[in-house]
């Protein structure tokens, strides 16, 4: 009987850019006959040691941590030992290779890769043109289907929501989001989309569908504040850090519950009728990849950083562009006894 072989996949960075690493691992697993396991004991959404992604998710094929071997048969050569650490304690070494920030299976000696019992990956990203050369034999017809659509699928098979998160994310839509729905995703913490390009979208979606309840999701409560006045945006619970911090990394957040808030936001926007969001927003990207083929109105922009973030009373925030805008603004006023804050 032919020994078993892993691919145990670290988790780094924010949501969406660990979601996005995890489905490419899932599809280089199957491609290499590779059992996945993914470890998120990082501490960045649950508490050091316990794997948040057995918090968040329910996956078809992924094996458990503890079935994980003891061995020295582990490429690339720097985790061996070491397989029980955080991505950011591996960031130094470096071998010829292998870059530890960068998991490139083109480039890899895949004969070594291949013997070795436990290989360890990485990403920020969707990486699938990297494993589209493994796509041969039974797997052949995986070449023929686009990139973003093979990340969807792995998605929806390998990481479905955990049962708690969707029944939370069933029960808002049916309470909340009745009728057309236009999502809008809005960051202003360490890193600020451009929210001038986001209401110049959301003003030209307003016009088409004027009664379309609006779904905001984002990090920051004054943006919150502003699009619930503005737009009379619908917004789920959350908490809130420090304006500049980013809210997976504030130090006094709850890593659990900002984990499923998140995951609860990024289900909600995907089922939105329409999003409009920033292209360089891993979270908006993997949203728009579970929405299904949806209408996505993603701007393609940069998002600055915290040196640049406008102050809370940046006109960009507070008024809203165009004659749609004040349409919005005008039907968020007549509805506002009806409407209350999301508790934080």
């Amino acid at each position: 009987m032919a020994q078993a072989k892993y691919l145990l996949i670290k988790g780094t960075a924010g949501l969406g850019d660990r979601m996005l690493g995890a489905a490419t691992g899932f599809l280089y697993a199957r491609l290499a006959g590779r059992i996945p396991i993914v470890d998120w004991r990082d501490g960045r959404y649950a508490p050091e040691g316990e794997n948040a992604f057995e918090r968040l998710f329910v996956s078809r094929s992924a094996g458990a941590l503890q079935r994980l071997p003891e061995t020295d048969s582990v490429f690339p050569e720097h985790w061996r030992g070491r397989l029980d650490d955080r991505v950011s304690d591996r960031m130094g070494p470096v071998d010829a290779a292998y870059p530890a920030n960068l998991w490139d299976p083109g480039r890899l000696d895949l004969s070594q890769m291949r013997e070795e019992t436990v290989v360890v990956m990485f990403a920020y990203s969707q990486l699938v043109e990297w494993v589209r050369p493994h796509m041969t034999g039974e797997h052949a017809a995986l070449a023929r289907t686009e990139s973003w659509e093979l990340i969807r699928q792995v998605l929806d098979e390998e990481l479905a929501p955990h049962p708690e998160i969707a029944a939370r994310v069933r029960q808002f839509r049916r309470e909340r989001l009745a009728g057309h729905t236009i999502g809008v995703h809005a960051r202003a913490s360490d890193r600020w989309t451009r929210i001038e390009a986001v209401e110049r979208r959301l003003a030209r979606a307003l016009r088409r569908h004027p009664d379309a309840a609006v779904f905001l999701a984002t990090d920051n409560a004054d943006m919150q504040r502003q699009f619930e006045g503005a737009y009379g945006a619908v917004t789920a619970p959350h908490w809130y850090g420090e304006p500049g911090e980013a809210i997976h990394t504030d130090p006094d957040r709850d890593p659990t519950r900002v984990a499923r808030e998140g995951l609860t936001d990024m289900l909600l926007l995907a089922g939105c009728d329409r999003l409009i969001g920033d292209r360089a927003s891993t979270f908006c990207k993997v949203a728009m990849a579970l929405s299904d083929g949806k209408t996505t109105d993603l701007e393609p922009t940069r998002q600055t950083s915290a040196t640049e973030i406008p102050s809370p009373g940046h006109p960009s925030i507070a008024t809203a562009l165009g004659a749609a805008g004040r349409t919005a603004s005008t039907r968020s006023a007549q509805a506002s006894g009806s409407r209350t804050a999301s508790p934080r």
